[in-house]
């Protein structure tokens, strides 16, 4: 399965994913802000827990001196992120696939960036049921989902056509790419398959329609990007969502081109 492909040796190579790809520090900042804001006086006594191995968020929960439950499907992928978590604090960590996980230990706050876009669509309420069944009483659940929406282009010329006159300081990868997966994704699956994303970058190259600088901008993921990406629809999200949970917020990182196709979503469980 292409899912396998997120393994040792694309951890290895993090430091080279930006934005959408990894979750910006405005995001973080609203996964924070969003924590702080739960309505406790007790937050050093929450349990926290992750579904994946993000280390922007394993940060998160030692910043606050919180131990924190991982799940995750591939150990080696989890100690090799170990190095990009500062600072290191207490982690339990859970090998199993995160549909099939059983006798979890609940937890107050559930963390999972873009996890639930790991899976195929019909998947995405089986997902929302085990957190909801993994959270205590009161528990909360923060998402960052990816979210399908409008394309303000129609072809990926005018895409890099508007980066270059728009001369903005985004790497090409952060400023294109949402851009990109709302042309190149399955109409009907909302799959982005990034072995043919990349094809298809190579061919824009090849007929000479993107710079050899805007080529780089992916080339040098390829050999580590081989996963899918399953979108989502807001109203299927929060139809799904609702079952389970409260929506409380949707925060936005608002730091980079596209944040609106990546909401954070604060729910609180039923």
């Amino acid at each position: 399965m292409p899912q396998d492909a997120w393994n040792i040796e694309r951890a290895k190579h993090w430091h080279l994913f930006l934005p959408p790809a990894r979750p910006s520090r405005g995001e973080i900042a609203q996964y924070e802000r969003a924590f702080l804001s739960f309505p406790t006086n007790h937050h050093q006594d929450l349990i926290w827990g992750l579904l994946g191995s993000t280390p922007e968020l394993r940060s998160l929960a030692a910043k606050y001196h919180h131990e924190l439950l991982c799940i995750d499907k591939d150990s080696g992928v989890f100690e090799t992120l170990r190095s990009l978590v500062n600072p290191q604090y207490s982690e339990i960590f859970i090998c199993s696939n995160w549909l099939t996980v059983e006798n979890v230990k609940p937890v107050d706050v559930f963390f999972a960036d873009g996890s639930l876009n790991m899976l195929p669509l019909p998947n995405h309420g089986d997902l929302l049921r085990k957190i909801y069944n993994w959270l205590t009483p009161q528990g909360w659940a923060l998402l960052r989902v990816h979210m399908v929406g409008p394309s303000k282009f129609a072809t990926p010329q005018e895409i890099f056509k508007w980066y270059r006159e728009s001369k903005t300081k985004e790497p090409v990868f952060t400023a294109t790419r949402t851009y990109l997966d709302m042309l190149w994704l399955e109409p009907e699956t909302l799959r982005l398959n990034f072995i043919e994303f990349h094809k298809k970058i190579q061919k824009l190259y090849d007929e000479q329609l993107i710079t050899k600088e805007e080529f780089e901008g992916y080339n040098k993921l390829l050999q580590f990007n081989k996963v899918d990406l399953y979108y989502t629809k807001r109203e299927l999200f929060e139809y799904l969502a609702l079952d389970y949970f409260h929506i409380e917020s949707i925060f936005y990182g608002e730091d980079y081109t596209g944040y609106k196709h990546h909401p954070v979503y604060v729910l609180r469980k039923k």
